[in-house]
């Protein structure tokens, strides 16, 4: 599978800078919302995700440890319980 490293640029500005409005409008989101964060050593900050879940009207915050940011890859097994849990307490 090739990859568009043309797209890094781009994508890294928008991380790094992104729209004040993408903020604002998380508020409107209507279905329920699981983050996952990787702790520590991920590059999105558990600052980032407490304010998300503070503007996501039903959101759920949960911290695998020692993950990372590929939290799905690093710790399979935890990250399938979590979303398991997640998706069937609906």
């Amino acid at each position: 599978m090739a990859f568009d490293w043309r797209l890094i640029d781009p994508i890294m500005s928008e991380l790094r800078t992104p729209d004040p409005a993408w903020w604002e409008r998380l508020g409107a989101i209507t279905a329920s919302t699981l983050l996952v964060s990787g702790g520590p050593s991920s590059h999105v900050t558990l600052e980032s995700l407490e304010r998300m879940r503070g503007l996501i009207p039903d959101c759920r915050l949960v911290t695998i440890a020692d993950a990372g940011h590929r939290v799905h890859g690093t710790r399979p097994d935890e990250f399938a319980a979590v979303a398991g849990e997640f998706l069937g307490s609906g």
